[in-house]
């Protein structure tokens, strides 16, 4: 496999991201497009929401640019279901941003998150199959498709809940690219692994401006949609696979989100709360509660990332 492509990517991913942010943060003092200091905020000062323009920027031109160098066809894109991860994306983006300037109801934003993860299981983007370590592959039928459409969406209010901290969703985010970059090139899917080398260059340029103190936060468009590109690869670059861990693989390695927003999920309903109410009862809430700094509580988290992340290495590294 040529690497070539994905540094490439990775390299443009991040130089769109340290060129681009300091322009969005001015853009957003010009138009007064700021994240208000609230009772559930931890931040002082208004800070620019609009850090899912850069996002969305650096992962299109990284992967594009990647996908060129490494002289892959429009049908070896399109069969890898990349088209369709791309159009859902641009609709996700769409509706994040409208969120992000003008507000949207939890409701309406959730029918905009399905509308673009059918967009991307149209295209091609779609869990057929599960590896079954007793009997083979167990295949899903028309169930792939409702189980697709939960994992996408699912993941992205996964990112978008545990987004509370500086640079939280990021490192994580960065974390995980990194790992299933790895993992894709060991399975030897090279169009994925360029995508996913966009989103670690793009995630890890963005983090200079977005770790604590914040000069811009990812908004509601930088986290859904990290959610979605990540989980959208996993789904081609992983779950297409007949690896026995497959499945195993992408849940640990956006454990702590998936596993945050689970909980928050089962609080919620024993509390008799409604799900799309938000509280201070996430992970990263209980740690500053228990006494540890900003830095120190996204670090721990960082850490814990890093920790499934080598468990996931470890799996695709078994026979």
């Amino acid at each position: 496999m040529a690497f070539f492509p994905i540094v490439l990517s990775a390299l443009i991913g991040a130089l769109v991201a340290i060129i681009g942010t300091p322009r969005i943060i001015s853009f957003s003092h010009q138009q007064g497009i700021f994240d208000q200091p609230g009772d559930r905020k931890v931040h002082l000062h208004p800070v620019s929401r609009l850090g899912g323009a850069v996002i969305f920027a650096g992962i299109v031109c990284g992967s594009i640019f990647g996908l060129m160098a490494g002289g892959y066809s429009l049908q070896k894109i399109q069969s890898a279901g990349l088209v369709g991860l791309l159009m859902g994306s641009i609709l996700l983006f769409a509706v994040g941003l409208w969120d992000d300037i003008r507000g949207m109801r939890a409701r309406d934003k959730l029918v905009g998150q399905i509308a673009a993860a059918i967009i991307a299981v149209g295209g091609g983007v779609g869990i057929t199959f599960l590896t079954n370590p007793w009997n083979g592959l167990l295949y899903l039928g028309f169930w792939g498709i409702p189980i697709t459409l939960f994992w996408l969406v699912g993941a992205s209010n996964a990112m978008n809940l545990i987004d509370g901290l500086d640079g939280l969703a990021t490192g994580i985010s960065l974390i995980a690219s990194i790992t299933m970059m790895v993992v894709a090139i060991r399975l030897n899917q090279p169009v994925v692994a360029v995508v996913l080398g966009g989103v670690a260059g793009t995630t890890l340029g963005f983090l200079w401006f977005n770790f604590h103190p914040a000069h811009i936060f990812l908004g509601d468009t930088g986290s859904m949609l990290l959610g979605f590109v990540l989980s959208g690869a996993a789904i081609v670059g992983v779950l297409k696979s007949t690896f026995l861990f497959a499945l195993l693989i992408p849940v640990l390695i956006l454990g702590i989100p998936i596993f945050d927003t689970a909980f928050a999920i089962m609080r919620r309903f024993v509390q008799r709360q409604p799900i799309f109410q938000a509280d201070m009862g996430h992970l990263h809430h209980r740690l500053m509660q228990s006494g540890l700094s900003h830095r120190k509580t996204v670090l721990s988290i960082y850490g814990g990332s890093i920790l499934l992340a080598g468990g996931a290495l470890l799996l695709s590294f078994l026979h």
